[in-house]
């Protein structure tokens, strides 16, 4: 299931409206993150397993105006980063 993890930054002042928006678009659920000052990290977690299924959803948030950043977010084993 960690293989269907997306980490999204989104750009500074975007409203939580539009966060919701985005992670919305690639029917994500945040499973987690870390606050920066204002804004952080979201780990969202997508549908499917496959690493087409990743790719979909970055290409799907990537252009999207309150996107800063969205790639996929590796675990290694024993579950740290």
């Amino acid at each position: 299931m960690l293989r269907s993890i997306v980490k999204v930054l989104f750009k500074h002042g975007a409203a939580q409206r539009e966060r919701q928006q985005a992670i919305d678009a690639v029917s994500g659920v945040v499973v987690g993150g870390y606050r920066i000052t204002d804004d952080g990290e979201y780990y969202v977690r997508i549908p499917g397993l496959t690493a087409d299924d990743i790719e979909v959803a970055i290409r799907k948030l990537q252009p999207l105006p309150q996107v800063y950043f969205a790639g996929p977010w590796f675990v290694s084993p024993g579950g740290r980063r």
